[in-house]
This record gives C-alpha cells, sequence and structure tokens, in this order.
C-alpha cells in the first residue's frame, strides 16, 4: 500500500483501469467461513488473532502493517483514490474490540487492504506483488480456523499450585535458600554473588582513530532507517524466516545472513570496529538478495533500489 517517496508526485495521476486481484483458488473450508455470517465464537476469535500475529511477521507484510501517511510518503492524491483505507493494525484492533460480526467481515477487510494496493500502485508494483503473496498466506491460514458449530475445547484442568518457597534477602541482597525445618538440620546455604558481572550485549567503547568515520556510519544507518525509504526497504528489514517464508533452502544457498535490522543494531551498539566493516554486512546483504532471488524477482529489484540509496548516501 505505501510507494518509494521517490516517485514524482508533482506528475498528474491518473486512475489506472485496475484487473481484479489475482484470486487464490479457496480451499472449502475457508468457503464455508466466508458463507457463515453468525458472529465469531471464542474459538474463532483467538484462531483469527493468532493468524494476524503471524501474518505481520512475514516479510511481505512490511508495507501493510500501518495505515498509509500520504503526508510522509508524498502521496497528496492517496485519499482521493483510496476512499476506504485498510491496514493490518486496524484489522486486529477491530477483532479485538469485537467489531467483526463474522469471519466473513474480517476476510473482507483483508481482502481491501490489498485490493487498495492494486487500485492505488498497480498490479505489478513490487508491493502490490507483495500483497497478493500475503494474501495467499492469509487464505491458506484462514481455512484452518474452526468452524463455527465444531466443539468447543474442554478448559484444561487446574492443577493444584505448590507452595511458594518464601527466600529471605541476606545482607548484601541475595536470597538465602532455607530448607524445611522438618527436613533436618543442615545449614542454610546462601547464593554467592558472581566474582564480576555477567557480560551483557552493550555498546563497547569506540577507538578515537576510527570515531569520525564511524559518526558517518550513524548518519548513513539513520538515514536509510527513514520512513520515505520504507517501500525499499521493507524487505531486508528483519532476518530471512524461511519458515514463515516458505523457502526451506535458503540456508543452504545463504551461508551468511545478513539483514539491515541486524546491522542497525550492531551499529548502535558500536559493534563496528571501523566504516569497513559496516560496508562488509552492507555489500553481503545485497549480494545474498541478488544469489537467492533472479533478476526479475520483485525482491531482487526492491534490493537494487535499497541498495541505490546506500550508494548515494554512502558517496555523499
Amino acid at each position: 500500500t505505501k510507494l518509494e517517496e521517490l516517485e514524482d508526485s508533482t506528475a498528474e495521476f491518473k486512475v489506472p483501469e485496475v484487473p481484479a486481484v489475482p484470486q487464490p483458488a479457496i480451499a472449502a473450508e475457508e468457503e464455508k467461513l466466508r458463507a457463515d455470517t453468525g458472529p465469531i465464537t471464542t474459538a474463532q476469535q483467538k484462531s483469527l488473532a493468532e493468524i494476524l500475529k503471524n501474518v505481520r511477521k512475514v516479510k511481505d507484510a512490511k508495507a501493510f502493517v500501518d495505515r498509509v501517511d500520504p503526508v510522509k510518503l508524498n502521496l497528496p492524491t492517496y485519499f482521493e483514490i483510496i476512499q476506504t483505507p485498510m491496514d493490518l493494525k486496524t484489522i486486529e484492533s477491530k477483532l479485538k474490540n469485537s467489531e467483526y460480526k463474522s469471519v466473513a467481515d474480517l476476510a473482507s477487510d483483508f481482502d481491501l487492504m490489498i485490493q487498495n494496493s492494486h487500485t492505488f500502485n498497480g498490479a505489478q508494483h513490487p508491493v502490490s506483488v507483495a500483497g497478493s503473496n500475503l494474501q495467499a498466506y492469509f487464505r491458506k491460514a484462514l481455512s484452518k480456523v474452526p468452524a463455527r458449530d465444531a466443539p468447543q475445547p474442554a478448559p484444561p484442568e487446574k492443577k493444584p499450585k505448590r507452595p511458594s518457597d518464601a527466600f529471605a534477602l541476606g545482607p548484601d541482597g541475595t536470597p538465602v535458600i532455607r530448607r524445611d525445618s522438618t527436613l533436618g538440620d543442615r545449614p542454610k546455604r546462601e547464593i554467592h554473588r558472581p566474582a564480576k558481572d555477567l557480560p551483557y550485549a552493550s555498546a563497547k567503547p569506540r577507538r578515537k582513530k576510527f570515531q569520525q568515520e564511524l559518526r558517518f556510519v550513524d548518519h548513513v544507518v539513520a538515514e536509510m532507517n527513514k520512513q520515505k525509504y520504507q517501500g525499499v526497504s521493507w524487505p531486508f528489514a528483519a532476518p530471512v524466516d524461511p519458515v514463515a517464508l516458505n523457502i526451506p533452502s535458503y540456508f543452504s544457498v545463504i551461508k551468511k545472513p545478513m539483514d539491515f535490522g541486524t546491522i542497525t543494531q550492531k551499529s548502535k551498539t558500536n559493534q563496528y570496529e571501523n566504516a569497513k566493516e559496516f560496508r562488509g554486512d552492507v555489500d553481503l546483504m545485497f549480494e545474498n538478495c541478488f544469489k537467492f532471488n533472479p533478476t526479475g524477482d520483485n525482491i531482487n529489484t526492491l534490493g537494487k533500489q535499497f541498495q541505490d540509496v546506500f550508494k548515494r548516501l554512502w558517496s555523499e
């Protein structure tokens, strides 16, 4: 549903002839759910909430999570063309607040969200292609939602709670383990603090020699994470999940995965010794993209566009 800010907003926009969104084959179970206009049951509510939670984790969902912001994305004609905007957070909120009268109502909003992308962006736009992929994923999941007349699962039996042990604190604040007095008179045993704090992931100091170039790296990272580039950066925001994306061969092809979310975190915690290390991770991320996604694939196309953004910023 979101276009790159780089598009020329001054050009006159004409509403294109929009073909119907390609409809994947609907499973018999899904068709039954869409025909059922009865109220959503507790089991269905729980199942739908889990489905939407998983949908948001899919890489193709990145552009559909939030409502389109025409100001940030420089799309002044958006609301002239799209009369009823829709996004995943709105769908989740409506489900949580019991605003849907049936499963069919929720499915209609999901279809509307994808149709809006096709209407505004065109069917061949990378965001629309991602939307069609997301719709196929959603429909497959929707077919597994229990029918309204399905037997409700019996509530789990409550197991008696074990009495909790109370721990007194020693002078230094550490808990003292006391055994039950009925179990003998063995002396109490204290938990001793470790000699030094355990090493947790934290920002390490930067070497003075590379501080200036690493400040430039911070600038590049901040720019590449801006909202205006979300239309091309979303496939790289998090590590690739081969299970969610149904690409089981990914780690057989890509031996050293890299994504911009990881790069951003490494930059924030000063894990890069110098700018050369940062550049190496960025190059690796794009190499992986082009290696796994062939020329012509929408992710390959977005990768080249995001790489162009990086090259421009890096040359400044």
